[in-house]
């Protein structure tokens, strides 16, 4: 229930953009585009500057404050943004070295291997490429405007200086 009130949402709010999310570029597709950038000095328009980004642990470093507020934002019904709070609250871990162990509260992160899991990081991942769109600077290649590529956890930043790159 959780996953198709998250699903839905996000089915209403991605067009272009989930092309780069799950669906055009095959995991093959996308990693012969990032070598062709890498490799390619043909491919790259003038001016070009590309900066690959690869998510590490992306799952583990999604802050669940801004994941609720993402939720708010993009109207979830309350009851399941509760119990998605309450699925992540008080959520702890042990750890244990050799005769001591001490219970740590775990603040960030969603959890791997749940089916909901992969819907909150596309809606994460969505509110990131919303930002760019609105805030970033836009990368003109003849009648494509685009500043981003996104794909599961890797995506390239787009831009004609290294400013630019770093404002995305």
């Amino acid at each position: 229930m959780l996953q198709f009130a998250v699903e839905g949402v996000l089915k209403g709010k991605i067009n272009r953009e989930e092309s780069m999310l799950n669906h055009a570029l095959s995991k093959q597709d996308w990693d012969k585009r990032r070598r062709k950038f890498k490799d390619t000095k043909s491919n790259v328009v003038k001016g070009m500057v590309v900066v690959a980004l690869d998510y590490s642990k992306a799952y583990d470093s999604v802050n669940r404050k801004s994941l609720i507020e993402t939720l708010i934002k993009y109207k979830i019904d309350p009851k399941v943004i509760d119990l998605i709070y309450k699925i992540y609250r008080k959520d702890t871990t042990l750890i244990k070295f050799m005769d001591e162990e001490e219970e740590i509260e775990i603040t960030s992160g969603i959890r791997q291997g749940c089916t909901l899991s992969t819907e909150l990081f596309k809606l994460v991942t969505y509110e990131i490429m919303e930002k760019l769109d609105e805030e970033g600077e836009d990368f003109i290649v003849e009648d494509v405007i685009m500043n981003s590529l996104f794909f599961a956890d890797d995506s390239l930043i787009l831009a004609r200086t290294v400013e630019e790159a770093k404002k995305n």
